[in-house]
């Protein structure tokens, strides 16, 4: 079915109209349209739809354009969501003294962990994550991550514990 009135309510003018369209329209856009015996349907006389097709391609055209561009900015703002979301977790283990080597994979599990999200109320852009425990800071979950038993492991501390997480080390152990 046709779009047959723009947003506004004036009539659109399509090249088809079904006979209830038909009926609804304009009774001054009816002169311009004749009867289709094989179709069945209401068809824009010649000399008019060609003063419209080339406004219809092009709108047609304009609404591709939208939405491609729609898609990008989309697709552009979830790239740096992401970006803020992965810089302020890797600020906070960097700050918290997790070694260089281990950053990426600690950041993956503190990000796997939490649906994070970045909030700009308050005028600055803030990581957080709803948590059980409600919303939550990067930064937070970061410092209850490298407080926990598996955690510990990825900080700049000696020992067997401190290069292995702990359930991997109580295997090695035997």
């Amino acid at each position: 079915m046709a779009e047959t009135h723009f947003p506004d309510g004036t009539f659109a003018y399509p090249q088809y109209l079904t006979q209830t369209e038909y009926d609804q329209a304009p009774k001054g856009a009816r002169q311009h349209y004749l009867y289709g015996k094989r179709s069945g349907k209401f068809r824009l006389k010649d000399h008019v739809w060609s003063e419209f097709e080339p406004l219809v391609k092009e709108i047609e055209e304009l609404k591709a354009a939208k939405a491609e561009l729609e898609t990008k900015h989309a697709t552009n703002r979830d790239a740096l969501t992401a970006a803020a979301i992965d810089d302020a977790i890797t600020a906070s283990l960097k700050a918290a003294g997790v070694k260089a080597a281990f950053l990426r994979a600690v950041a993956l599990l503190v990000r796997d962990a939490h649906p994070f999200t970045v909030d700009t109320t308050g005028g600055e852009e803030t990581v957080v994550a709803d948590t059980p425990y409600g919303v939550q800071t990067a930064s937070a979950l970061v410092e209850q991550f490298l407080q926990s038993e598996d955690g510990q492991a990825y900080l700049g501390k000696e020992g067997l514990s401190a290069q292995v997480p702990s359930h991997f080390a109580a295997q090695l152990r035997r």
